[in-house]
């Protein structure tokens, strides 16, 4: 996902990034986070059933095109019908030339126009259009500048392809 997507992750707790590289040495990153005040508690084991796929058809809208090419083949082997966009303005078009798709999976920080202008900019177009938006910042931070809605469903980058396999169908199924 990238260094800027660590560094981003790393100050939201409050640590720091120190990157020392030497020509025909090699590179060394340390993260620093800051020391937790309370001990963790103690969480259950989680216990979830296999990861289902689909036939649907999914928009895939990320200003990366590694990424974009990552999600796309990962959703394509869980049997989805995956289109990509590459910012939101992109993708408006298409969602408005192609009324089957059945769920847009968008970055939020994108250049021209990002997933919640493009999530707010399609409501009126296609009010039962899924949304599953996602960042390499915190819920926090992406929730930041506009108000907290549970209803959005979020996935926080970097994430398994398990956990996108699980968070799609989830979108989907709700």
């Amino acid at each position: 996902m990238g260094l800027s997507t660590v560094y981003g992750i790393v100050k939201q707790h409050g640590g720091m990034v120190n990157i020392y590289s030497e020509p025909g040495k090699g590179t060394t990153v340390k993260l620093y986070f800051p020391v937790a005040e309370q001990r963790a508690s103690e969480v259950g084991p989680r216990v979830a059933g296999p990861a289902r796929g689909g036939s649907e058809r999914i928009l895939v809208v990320e200003d990366e095109r590694e990424v974009q090419k990552v999600v796309s083949e990962v959703l394509k082997s869980w049997g989805y019908d995956v289109m990509t966009a590459c910012d939101g303005q992109e993708a408006l078009v298409l969602i408005k030339e192609n009324p089957d798709i059945q769920m847009v999976l968008s970055d939020v920080v994108m250049p021209r126009m990002g997933g919640r202008e493009l999530m707010e900019a399609t409501r009126a177009l296609r009010p039962d259009l899924r949304f599953l938006l996602t960042s390499g910042y915190s819920e926090n931070a992406v929730h930041h500048g506009f108000i907290l809605d549970p209803a959005i469903n979020f996935l926080s980058k970097p994430y398994g392809m398990d956990t996108l396999a699980r968070k799609v169908r989830e979108t989907l199924d709700a």
